[in-house]
């Protein structure tokens, strides 16, 4: 999934029943393993990603991903690495949308790490949602909400909850409500807010690796890059854990602090059947509900994610079915005073139900698009 913005454009790498999480062929990409499961790349022109990034990064620890750094020996080439899971995918009016996935490991390291995670790309800010979080591997599960190769280490100076970090330094810092990485101009800084208070790990340091080790076609030559991270851990065989936390792309410290005291995006679920934010300043509402289920008083029939956007004389609302699998989905919407149908895909039809209009959308195509049905005065 990709996301534009002004100023910066975030993609995504998930992967499902029928994409890999990743592809590894006559030595290349050796270390591959976690780049299809949630790693979130932000281009802000920093060129992070340019130069020693994938030898330095540590490939086990890509920034949008949860991992409990377990590898595999690759020892077939164009081999399938398939999420055995059917939830991936999202839902967008395309000016704001939301992705998400559910998976396992098993075919991809041997792991039996799971989790549920779902991303709101907003006017301004990504919202990242993870819950059930649970392995049963004696291994350090944690999510990574950043890991950035520094292009000018004295210019990038790193705040975490007020505290600066000097390059060589690790803390582990309770309570962590936000944390702010300065760019080189204003565009390339970026925020980062806890909507709860969360015990982090950041670090500034080096990190080494080998060109040889990620592609055997490489010259052995051992490189190293400064970086900035942020890590929230789910400790051993961890069971049922979750995070939540939002990256605000261009914001100055002193913005991302304010921030941190008066968010405007309120999480409304993020559980085991529904991960779901209401942003205010939009009056947008976007909810992923793996099962039937009821929230904010819309009843999902069926699995499914929907956005609801209100204006004083309209509401538009946009569907999709992120599993791929199912031949309709059907939501109910509470009905607003003096609207009538509008507008709507040839794949909807609209019902009453009750004091409910009943949405249901042919989905028989399985392809994953959204669709939409919009009401008003």
């Amino acid at each position: 999934m990709i996301d534009t913005k002004p100023g910066y454009v975030a993609g995504l790498a998930m992967f499902s029943k029928k994409v890999s999480a990743f592809e590894s062929i006559a030595g290349q990409n050796m270390l591959g393993h976690y780049t299809g499961t949630g790693a979130l790349y932000l281009y802000n022109g920093d060129e992070s990603f340019k130069g020693n990034y994938y030898p330095t990064v540590d490939m086990t620890s890509l920034a949008g991903t949860t991992t409990d750094h377990k590898t595999k020996p690759v020892t077939v080439d164009n081999a399938k690495y398939l999420n055995p899971v059917a939830w991936s995918g999202g839902v967008s009016d395309d000016q704001n949308g939301s992705a998400t996935m559910q998976y396992n490991m098993k075919n991809v390291t041997g792991s039996t790490l799971g989790a549920q995670k779902s991303w709101f790309f907003l006017n301004g800010k990504i919202v990242a949602l993870g819950s059930g979080i649970t392995s049963t591997e004696s291994l350090n599960t944690e999510t990574i909400v950043e890991n950035r190769k520094l292009v000018n280490t004295n210019l990038n100076s790193f705040v975490v909850s007020g505290q600066t970090l000097n390059l060589g330094q690790t803390k582990t810092i309770a309570n962590t409500k936000w944390a702010y990485l300065n760019g080189a101009i204003p565009s390339q800084n970026i925020g980062y807010v806890f909507p709860t208070a969360t015990t982090v790990t950041a670090y500034k340091k080096t990190k080494s690796g080998n060109w040889n080790t990620i592609n055997t076609r490489n010259r052995s030559e051992l490189v190293g890059e400064n970086y900035a991270g942020i890590t929230i851990s789910h400790g051993q065989k961890p069971t049922n854990k979750s995070y939540s936390y939002i990256l605000l792309p261009g914001k100055t410290k002193q913005a991302t602090e304010a921030y941190s005291k008066q968010i405007d995006v309120e999480i409304r679920a993020n559980n085991l059947n529904q991960q779901a934010i209401f942003d205010k300043s939009q009056n947008l509402w976007i909810s992923n509900f793996r099962q039937p289920s009821t929230l904010n008083g819309v009843v999902a029939q069926t699995r499914g994610s929907m956005m609801i956007r209100k204006s004083a004389t309209l509401e538009k609302i946009t569907l999709s079915d992120p599993s791929q699998e199912q031949n309709s989905i059907a939501f109910l919407v509470p009905k607003q005073t003096g609207h009538k149908l509008k507008t709507k895909s040839t794949e909807a039809s609209v019902t009453t139900q009750g004091t409910n209009w009943r949405i249901q959308v042919n989905t028989t195509a399985k392809n994953g698009k959204s669709f939409h049905v919009t009401f008003g005065k």
